[in-house]
């Protein structure tokens, strides 16, 4: 029974730490300060059953603050991010990741040029083939994906495929989420 009550003890003070942990994610995400841009909730602004922790969790192992322990390179993480953020028309992941982009080191031609990467000689074969996967991915075509996966298996090792899919898919949901809270950007005053 001691035993039992330990384990019970420790497994606690894990969950609890690890709730901390998405909190401060999910805080470090949501409350980014983006100069005179501000983001307002008009929607759905309640959290009762902690429906974020998830895609806070997903942003501790694939979002812009754990590109050092990523095994793809940032600019094409961030590509991908934005892509994902621009084709799912969320403001909030948008601005969040022309910023984080720009950060990375990616040419702004790039950034600028983003949406019609296909026509463009700008980017390598290598980020069209990430972008064709994303795009693959979040707009979920069946058809697409069986050409992309091929082309991104040419470029990219497992884990960095694996990155791709997880950094698409958290773009994905947190688009839902900002458009379930209904976030929109305004100046600051």
């Amino acid at each position: 029974m001691k035993t039992i009550l330990i384990l019970f003890i420790i497994l606690m003070t894990l969950n609890n730490s690890n709730a901390q942990e998405i909190e401060k994610t999910e805080t470090a995400i949501v409350n980014q300060s983006f100069g005179s841009i501000a983001f307002k909730e008009t929607l759905y602004t309640e959290n009762v059953t902690n429906y974020t922790d998830i895609p806070s969790q997903l942003a501790e192992k694939y979002g812009s603050f754990s590109y050092e322990s990523l095994p793809l390179d940032r600019q094409i993480a961030e590509l991908v991010r934005l892509w994902v953020s621009i084709n799912n028309k969320c403001s909030y992941c948008t601005i969040f990741h022309t910023q984080d982009a720009r950060d990375s080191g990616t040419d702004i031609h790039k950034i600028d040029n983003i949406m019609a990467y296909k026509q463009s000689e700008l980017f390598s074969a290598k980020e069209k083939a990430a972008l064709n996967y994303a795009e693959a991915i979040s707009t979920v075509s069946y058809e697409k994906l069986q050409e992309a996966t091929k082309e991104v298996k040419r470029y990219f090792n497992n884990e960095e495929i694996e990155t791709i899919v997880m950094c698409t898919v958290l773009m994905d949901v947190w688009a839902r989420v900002f458009a379930v809270k209904g976030n929109l950007p305004y100046y600051k005053k």
